[in-house]
């Protein structure tokens, strides 16, 4: 277990369940603690109750969809960082997550060695907001 991600918590929410078990299984492998939800709303049930550092949200997905539980993440937990899956890398996509409090888009079919870069990237902007410092620049990995 590499002891350098062992206390980032993650909530990882697609409705691509196969997909899903896969992120999950290769996030824990390199030692991330790993909740996985299959919706929006299994998401918004899973952090009632635990503290995540980042969640990872696919944005299109049945009832709930990415953009709406990122809002009410944001909303109802403002230190949690969020990074957006999708398979429209648009500016537009870009722009309307980001005024939403994404931390960064990233298109898929996704490179698991960018993810994980984007997750410490997420964890220190987490970290030095609990330190009062402000969000660095938003920006789309693709």
């Amino acid at each position: 277990m590499n002891s350098m991600y062992e206390n980032i918590q993650l909530l990882i929410v697609d409705d691509e369940l196969d997909f899903l078990d896969t992120i999950t299984e290769r996030m824990e492998l390199r030692g991330f603690v790993v909740t996985k939800a299959p919706n929006g709303e299994a998401a918004l049930e899973a952090v009632k109750t635990k503290k995540y550092d980042i969640a990872i949200l696919d944005l299109k997905m049945p009832g709930l969809d990415g953009k709406k539980v990122l809002e009410i993440l944001k909303r109802e937990h403002t230190n949690i960082e969020v990074v957006i899956l999708t398979a429209d890398g648009s500016s537009d996509v870009a722009e309307e997550t980001s005024k939403l409090g994404a931390f960064c888009v990233i298109t898929k079919p996704i490179d698991i060695e960018k993810l994980i870069s984007v997750i410490i990237l997420a964890y220190e902007s987490r970290l030095k907001k609990d330190s009062g410092f402000l969000k660095q620049d938003f920006e789309i990995v693709s």
